[in-house]
């Protein structure tokens, strides 16, 4: 998860640094890279402890910072032809149709990072255009996905501009700045502007100037962001904020590591030597982290044609299993420290299983030491004790693992790989598309929170995710909900429904869905009140309730039908009036703040 801070200031804007990052410190970011507006100044890349250390007694009125959560991501800041400097976060979709254009002009970069190819394009409009606001407004709305940037040129100022990655600007009479994290600003005025998602702005110390996604010139009033707010982004609850954020968090995994199927590149080269001629895989874990287990089972099966077992933490370990001695062991969670996930993890390294894979939030954490290999999340600190966003990078990094063995084991035809790393493009895009069904969510929610008892639904990758569906409601809504496979639904889960039992079911298109709305109308024939999220292009009716998802990621549906289903039993725990946050009885690990 990455940060982005721009600053301009009449006097040292280095000066105060360390007090402005002291707040996204204490959030969990603990790596900068670094450029300031001297002449030929290199792109500094540091612990953020030690940024004091390697800018004492140097001098400059502007600096672009990119923060990250763990190691610093370098290729974040580029410069073109020493005139255009951008930071940036997050993902460019069309970056290969730019790429050809931009060699046509003689742009040519082999591979440029999403800055180096923001940076191009800026410097190719700025030619034409001779103001830095308007080349950033043109680049912008040629590029297309989930990004923020900051730029820089000759003058005293500083541009910024994103696409579905809010944006704060706050403006003094000494210096001005701008971040992705309003609470970075806090030092440089009292008030601070929300820009809306598309504007454009130009900022220097006691002058703003914003264009509209139009291009045109337009106001945005100051927010007086209070101290308990200012951390959650004016959002209500950490919940609500983790939820919206899941773009963003996408879009920053995806630049930093790639979108290829190179199990050496997500993990090592000598993970990829180890690993190469495994047998099998077992999935160790717990709570909503076996459930994103369950669904990878599909993906390692389909994809990779690995035999896949998934077992809970807190049960492997009291059974005699019996696996191969050539099977990978991953064991999930978010904090790295569930005791019944480390115990279980022990007792398969006790059976003499050597490899072992560990995937977390939090990298010094006890089970990513206890084993061989480490795939880190990078989904930044999640405070609210419902897995939202951890919930979803688990899945696209068990999907991108996956797809790695596919590739390793000769089992990803050239059409299969480049159809999953264009769907993989579109996954931060299409989590931020979410946003349209957030009121006919809310809707749902008022149809569905007084219910005493919730059955969710689904077949195949689906019925895991029913299950993580039900769980999100028992946990904040505090509601009896169930998760069932639908084809089991005639073997005894129908004598329950009735018209006071709301039925919520994932329906994609595939080859499943005319058996599943066989499923759904036997509920309807009983009475049952269905709600259904679907991409099959259904028509809403008496008792049958139709959200359309906004997108088709096909293997990848389970992330976007996830966070719906996340945004569902938000909404009907904040109709319940419930603690959101911190449910009864329920606690969490978070051990990277």
């Amino acid at each position: 998860m990455g940060a982005l801070i721009g600053i301009v200031s009449q006097e040292n804007a280095l000066k105060n640094i360390s007090q402005q990052l002291n707040a996204l410190i204490e959030q969990g970011h603990c790596s900068a890279t670094l450029i300031t507006d001297q002449p030929a100044a290199p792109i500094l890349s540091c612990p953020i402890l030690t940024l004091h250390l390697h800018l004492h007694e140097q001098t400059a009125h502007r600096a672009l910072i990119r923060l990250d959560w763990d190691k610093p991501v370098k290729h974040s800041i580029a410069r073109c032809r020493e005139t255009i400097t951008v930071s940036c976060r997050g993902l460019i979709e069309n970056s290969e149709a730019l790429q050809n254009k931009l060699a046509t002009l003689g742009y040519l970069n082999d591979k440029p990072s999403t800055a180096q190819l923001a940076a191009d394009l800026i410097h190719w409009h700025y030619r034409s255009q001779h103001d830095l606001l308007k080349a950033v407004h043109l680049a912008a709305s040629e590029l297309i996905g989930v990004y923020a940037i900051g730029v820089m040129s000759a003058e005293n100022e500083i541009i910024c501009t994103s696409r579905h990655i809010p944006l704060f600007i706050s403006v003094g009479q000494s210096s001005a700045g701008f971040s992705d994290q309003p609470q970075a600003l806090q030092s440089i005025a009292p008030e601070i502007i929300r820009l809306a998602l598309g504007d454009t702005a130009r900022f220097s110390p006691g002058k703003c100037t914003i264009l509209n996604p139009l291009g045109e010139p337009c106001q945005r009033e100051p927010e007086d962001f209070q101290h308990a707010r200012i951390k959650l982004h004016g959002f209500h609850h950490y919940m609500q904020k983790e939820i919206n954020e899941q773009a963003a968090i996408f879009a920053d995994i995806l630049d930093d590591s790639g979108c290829d199927a190179n199990l050496a590149q997500l993990l090592d080269n000598n993970a990829a030597r180890i690993l190469c001629d495994i047998e099998g895989i077992t999935l160790l874990a717990s709570g909503s982290s076996y459930h994103a287990a369950l669904i990878a089972r599909y993906w390692f099966e389909a994809l990779a044609g690995l035999p896949c077992t998934v077992e809970l933490a807190s049960e492997y370990r009291y059974r005699d299993a019996v696996q191969h001695h050539n099977t990978l062991i991953i064991a999930i969670s978010q904090s790295g420290e569930t005791a019944d996930t480390i115990a279980a993890l022990k007792y398969a390294q006790s059976q003499n299983h050597t490899h072992t894979l560990a995937i977390s939030n939090a990298s010094p954490s006890t089970l990513m030491q206890l084993a061989r290999f480490q795939l880190f999340l990078a989904a930044g600190p999640e405070i609210g004790v419902t897995s939202t966003k951890t919930f979803s990078t688990q899945l696209l990094t068990l999907y991108r693992l996956a797809l790695c063995f596919a590739k390793l084991r000769g089992h990803l035809p050239p059409a299969t790989e480049a159809a999953a790393i264009h769907d993989l493009l579109r996954l931060p895009r299409a989590a931020s598309d979410l946003a349209m069904i957030t009121e006919q969510l809310q809707e749902w929610a008022h149809k569905i929170f007084d219910s005493k008892q919730l059955f969710f639904v689904g077949r195949h990758l689906y019925y895991p995710l029913a299950q993580e569906a039900a769980l999100k409601m028992q946990e904040i809504a505090y509601i009896h909900a169930y998760g069932f496979p639908a084809g089991e639904l005639i073997h005894g889960p129908l004598t329950l429904i009735n018209k006071d039992l709301p039925v919520i079911a994932c329906l994609p298109w595939n080859r499943l869905t005319e058996k599943l709305l066989a499923n759904l109308q036997e509920v309807r024939a009983r009475g049952g009140e269905l709600f259904i999220l679907s991409d099959a292009g259904l028509a809403s009716a008496e008792h049958f309730n139709v959200i359309c998802m906004p997108n088709n990621l096909h293997d990848l549906n389970p992330i976007l039908y996830g966070i719906a289903l996340q945004t569902l039993a938000y909404n009907t725990a904040i109709l319940q009036k419930n603690e959101i946050d911190t449910p009864r009885y329920l606690s969490k690990s978070v051990t990277k703040v």
